[in-house]
């Protein structure tokens, strides 16, 4: 019996106990097989067909329609990659059809010419002699539905463990998905086995976390003079036999021991055998792709075999899991996407409805003496008014205006409604046997007078004259009424139509139509005259559009996407402008419960991560709905009052949440919620987590009521920037030179420009002061200093490219600009640091080919700048193309070189682009990225001496760098560094 794996054009054939590598790559009309490197064409039935073995361009065609030819005759000639291929006749035949013609671009499978073979001929002639016989497979298949324990158990076996090699970087069949559908049918017909299913699952999971730990370094420590690129610390390792951890960091060593244990037949101590089980590892990290999708799938098939993770395992252990599956699948926004689900499908959403329960109890206990009318304690009171959603459900259910209680639920409804205002009197009025809670409070120095009723559905739908007459306004009073129904077995248009034919004489009006565990809030309000719905409130009750404040939001139309009981999405359109078009997220956590780790930060706030995951996938719905990616985008969160924390504590908080929000083309993250001053007094706070295009930071302040503005023109090019997937200069400077970002040393930036005058000659000119975006270049120059708390001075001169304009197109301006830099690094002995984002050099009917001559200029001066010892450091987080691709290893990869290459996973190098390569005929990939990213190309080639996540990243590897290699005019030797000798002491 012959068994094979299929790996992409690789398969491995295994016939008894021997394997056997073969591949088999299409060849024009032929197979070409090569079975352990010996090849062997096999010819096959062209089917009347004869077409192209590659993306290429016709150059000749050499027959025509109607035309017999013999067996080698030359049918056409191709051309790609700047080689001729010759079309010819597989057989004696007759040319039927040609169907391109010379200049024509074709792609690889596409047909060149209808061939009519002579044996075609002949079978016409004769009719079919014979039909072969289908062969059946059947007999060699395992029976799913067999009662025999050891033959199941056997099954099972074979199952288990073609699935978890896929994670241990053996082969397995292609698709990965296949495996999980075996696994999926042999668990319906054998349920017994759906436990083992789970725990296969998560040993999976554990493999993965595993391998891409290792492959994932997150040190931080900024005394590590180490390179935190495991590629390079695997390369130590396995060149050694002796002393094999010697020198390599503490952590790696720890992520690398565990790795190996995946191999149990793998002995530390053997070189062979762990060098076997590297091998395993580095195919596993490859698979990372394939094994991310097929760990997403079986999380989502966990979820159908089980309702709670009590079934399968220990629920606390199991979140655990998930939460290191998040941080480590971030190259995966959807596997992310499926952890937390998951998490909260399996463990969180339970333990949800448990405390949500409590809660309601609480609160029944809470409210008792209240409504009975009794004295409560106040501050218990008060926990009642900033309670959550269901307190709301709650009392609706309980009110009936002839009961005792009425009063003091109609109470409690109208402070909690009014609790980000300064109450001044309040009092219950009543009329034709109705209820209404009146209460008059300020905001913002604004009087506000707010009517509160709950109705049953009959009561609403009798006349509501009554509320008319009891509603009065004085002066400027800003008079709103809130209304609650309690929901019978009418639909919600109904509830509507109602109060559409019922105008009151209010500037506002919330109807909330509230059933047993839900509930849906409509706005009415007067506008140019006209009694009508406010849209823009749409499914927000009053407290809740207040304490998101969207009255920020009135210079843009708003639309409603996605509602749901804490999330609602909406899509902003500037009214001045149709082009700003944003989605902005709105959650509301009400009783957020904050758990801290040892050092007092938040490790994980209670249902709010569950929130940001429900709202990052209405944001990729849309996103992927939308011809036009979305970006500038927000989540806006109100975490309820009840627990104020302090603005330290946020710490590393928001680093956990950015695997959620990747990819989300977000601006920044706003949390409403209350923050404990110096002097312990807890105030109404704003906190921003900014600037997640290059790093983050956090900040607190007093909530802004100032409108949101539609985008400038400088954010304009930031969002192009963005779109283009690239930094834009004055971000990363920015992100350089802030004084609250902790993560860099204190910076500050001084730009330069150039002055051409009419000889030629061009000067050096300092623009500091001159507002960032208003560069009329595709290039960005200037000196940049940081300087450390111990003192140490890093001291560069920075070049940035600008991708808004001709994506980053390279002119006589840009040319003249990095050699006018280049010239400030030589004269003031300072390296150079490069952020290059560039298409290459224009080419336009204007100029000609003459900027090639310019980036022919710059090259020159790179060499005789750096074979005279200049240093260079370049971060390559964009795409660069053509000369700008040369500049750089010119700049880094020559051994006479000091300076260092930097990619991060965005980033690209590629002489020539991906559209041009296609439109060539030529091989190219299915991105930039594939064609001269780090993943594939520059790390494994060497040409990349280091690899980051991002720019952020990118810069911690470059200043760990400069600690030790740095010097400055004010330090022409560098910065001596502590040491425990006392000779150096």
């Amino acid at each position: 019996m012959v068994e094979y794996v299929s790996w992409g054009n690789e398969i491995i054939v295994q016939v008894g106990g021997s394997k056997y590598q073969m591949q088999i790559v299409q060849r024009a009309n032929a197979l070409q097989c090569e079975l352990e490197g010996i090849p062997y064409m096999l010819p096959f039935d062209t089917g009347g067909m004869i077409t192209a073995p590659s993306p290429s361009v016709v150059l000749t065609v050499n027959s025509h329609e109607g035309q017999k030819v013999k067996k080698g005759e030359l049918l056409l000639t191709l051309e790609a990659m700047k080689m001729e291929m010759a079309v010819s006749a597989p057989e004696d035949g007759t040319v039927m059809r040609i169907n391109v013609k010379a200049g024509e671009q074709v792609s690889a499978g596409q047909a060149l010419v209808d061939f009519e073979t002579v044996s075609q001929t002949q079978g016409k002639e004769d009719g079919d002699k014979t039909k072969a016989a289908a062969i059946d497979f059947s007999a060699l298949a395992a029976h799913q539905k067999s009662k025999d324990s050891n033959a199941i158990a056997q099954q099972w076996a074979v199952l288990e463990r073609n699935f978890y090699a896929a994670f241990t970087g053996f082969d397995f069949k292609k698709p990965a998905a296949d495996l999980l559908a075996a696994l999926d049918k042999f668990v319906q017909h054998h349920p017994g086995y759906r436990k083992e299913a789970a725990n296969l699952v998560v040993k999976a999971s554990m493999a993965f976390i595993t391998v891409q730990k290792l492959f994932q370094s997150k040190e931080r420590d900024v005394e590590n003079t180490q390179s935190t690129d495991a590629h390079e610390y695997l390369m130590h390792y396995l060149l050694r036999r002796d002393d094999r951890e010697k020198g390599l960091p503490p952590v790696f060593l720890e992520h690398l021991k565990e790795a190996i244990k995946l191999y149990p037949w793998a002995d530390e101590k053997n070189y062979d055998l762990t060098t076997k089980a590297l091998f395993h590892l580095y195919k596993a990290s490859a698979n990372t792709k394939a094994t991310a999708d097929l760990l997403r799938l079986s999380l989502l098939f966990l979820q159908t075999l089980f309702p709670s993770a009590n079934e399968f395992g220990e629920p606390a252990e199991f979140t655990a899991l998930l939460d290191q599956v998040i941080q480590v699948g971030h190259l995966s926004p959807s596997l992310v996407d499926a952890a937390v689900f998951a998490r909260y499908d399996l463990v969180d959403r339970l333990h949800q409805e448990d405390l949500q329960k409590e809660r309601q109890g609480q609160l029944a206990q809470v409210l008792s003496p209240v409504l009975s009318g009794g004295k409560a304690d106040e501050v218990l009171k008060q926990e009642v008014i900033e309670s959550g959603h269901q307190i709301v459900t709650y009392l609706v259910s309980l009110y009936d205006r002839s009961s005792p209680q009425a009063a003091s639920i109609l109470e409690i409804m109208a402070k909690r409604f009014n609790r980000d205002r300064e109450i001044e009197s309040s009092k219950l009025i009543e009329s034709k046997g109705n209820l209404l809670y009146e209460v008059c409070s300020k905001q913002d120095g604004k009087v506000v007078k707010s009517y509160i009723s709950i109705l049953t559905e009959a009561e609403y739908f009798e006349s509501l004259s009554w509320l008319q007459s009891v509603i009065k306004k004085d002066g400027d009073e800003f008079v709103e009424c809130l209304l609650w129904v309690r929901r019978g077995t009418l639909a919600d248009v109904a509830y509507v139509e109602q109060l559409a034919k019922n105008p009151l004489k209010v500037d506002l009006c919330s109807l909330g139509v509230v059933s047993t565990d839900a509930y849906v809030y409509h706005s009415f309000h007067y506008q140019n005259g006209n009694w009508e719905e406010d849209k823009r409130r749409q499914s927000f009750s009053s407290l809740r559009y207040r304490e998101l404040h969207i009255e920020r939001l009135e210079n843009f139309n708003l639309e409603l996407l996605y509602n749901s009981r804490h999330v609602h999405v909406m899509k902003l359109e500037a009214k001045t402008n149709a082009k700003d078009q944003r989605l902005f997220a709105f959650i509301e956590v009400p009783e957020p419960k904050f758990e801290l780790n040892e050092n007092q930060e938040i490790e994980a706030i209670s249902q709010f991560e569950f929130s940001i995951q429900e709202a990052a996938k209405v944001l990729r719905e849309q996103q992927a709905r939308h011809k036009r990616s979305y970006f500038w985008n927000r989540i806006v969160a109100h975490l309820g009052h009840a627990h104020p924390l302090r603005i330290e504590q946020v710490g590393q908080y928001p680093e956990r949440l950015i695997p959620l929000i990747q990819g989300l083309g977000l601006e920044k993250l706003v949390l409403y919620t209350r923050v404990l001053t110096k002097a312990n007094k807890a105030v109404d706070t704003e906190v921003l987590v900014e600037d997640l295009s290059t790093h983050y930071t956090v900040r607190g302040r007093v909530p802004s009521p100032e409108v949101l503005a539609p985008l400038d023109p400088y954010t304009s090019k930031v969002v192009n920037a963005l779109r283009l997937g690239s930094p834009y200069p004055y971000e990363v400077i920015g992100m350089l030179t802030k004084s609250d970002n902790k993560k860099f040393p204190n910076g500050r930036f001084t730009e330069y420009d150039i002055e051409v005058n009419a000889k030629g000659e061009q000067k050096t000119i300092s623009v500091e002061g001159r507002a960032h975006g208003l560069n009329s270049s595709n290039v960005v120059f200037g000196r940049i200093v940081n300087e450390t708390e111990d003192g140490q001075i890093f001291e560069r001169i920075l070049v940035l490219g600008d991708p808004t304009r001709d994506l980053g197109s390279l002119a006589e301006g840009e040319c003249r600009r990095v050699m006018a830099a280049l010239d400030m690094a030589e004269a003031e002995k300072l390296p150079m640091e490069w952020i290059p984002v560039s298409s290459g050099a224009a080419i336009d009917m204007n100029t000609g080919t003459e900027n090639l001559d310019w980036t022919a200029r710059v090259l020159r001066r790179l060499i005789e700048y750096t074979q005279q010892g200049g240093e260079i450091n370049i971060i390559v987080a964009g795409i660069n193309v053509g000369a700008q691709a040369y500049w750089n290893a010119e700049a880094t990869m020559l051994m006479h070189t000091k300076g260092v290459l930097i990619m991060t996973e965005t980033g690209a190098m590629v002489l020539t682009g991906k559209r041009a390569l296609d439109f060539s005929g030529s091989v190219s990939a299915e991105d930039n990225i594939g064609i001269g990213g780090v993943e594939r190309i520059m790390a494994p080639n060497g040409q990349a001496q280091f690899r980051a996540r991002d720019i952020s990243e990118a810069y911690q590897l470059l200043f760990r760098h400069y600690r030790f290699t740095s010097i400055s005019s004010r330090r022409p030797y560098g910065t001596k560094l502590a040491t425990l000798l006392a000779l150096d002491a």
